[in-house]
């Protein structure tokens, strides 16, 4: 009886450790984190955290320095050419199209480009917001009173995958914030 006992203790303590493992790798592979160099630097000279560029890299390209979006946009912070092009001229960064797919390039432009949608509307989630849809279409929703109590803020909008992709990168920065704090 003490036999089995002790068997059924040490089945459920490895069972126990097993789960453990597999929810830690779990998370290994949901949120991994590439280029964590780069993240810090451009995330501390445009004054960002690090886990907030980490995880709009995760939601937006899931660390694939090559993904290219049905829209267009490119490399591992999934920047439009227009857009990068935009950011790289207003503060004098060195680019052609081709650099969206070279993973510090493509931080670097990103990262001022979150600096810039910062400096212009100051929250974390109205970034986001435009950041996914744009600053015009930000402009717009932060008029209207279902979307924006006041004027400055974007709560929600009327586009289920942006709001849903609000969600998704904070969620994702919560993980980040303990792995790349």
């Amino acid at each position: 009886m003490k036999k089995k006992l002790i068997l059924s203790l040490t089945m459920c303590a490895i069972a126990v450790i097993l789960i453990i493992i597999l929810i830690y790798l779990f998370f290994e592979i949901k949120y991994p984190l590439k280029y964590e160099d780069d993240i810090r630097a451009n995330a501390t000279k445009n004054n960002l955290e690090a886990s907030f560029v980490a995880a709009i890299i995760n939601t937006e390209s899931s660390f694939n320095k090559d993904a290219k979006s049905q829209s267009g946009a490119e490399g591992l912070m999934q920047l439009l050419p227009t857009t990068a092009e935009f950011v790289a001229n207003k503060f004098g960064i060195e680019f052609e199209d081709k650099n969206l797919f070279d993973a510090s390039k493509n931080i670097e432009i990103g990262c001022r480009y979150l600096r810039y949608l910062f400096d212009k509307f100051g929250d974390k989630r109205t970034v986001l917001f435009a950041y996914n849809s744009g600053e015009g279409n930000v402009a717009t929703w932060l008029k209207i009173e279902d979307y924006s109590q006041d004027g400055k803020t974007l709560m929600t909008c009327p586009y289920a995958e942006t709001n849903n992709y609000v969600q998704k990168v904070l969620e994702a920065e919560k993980y980040y914030k303990k792995k790349c704090p």
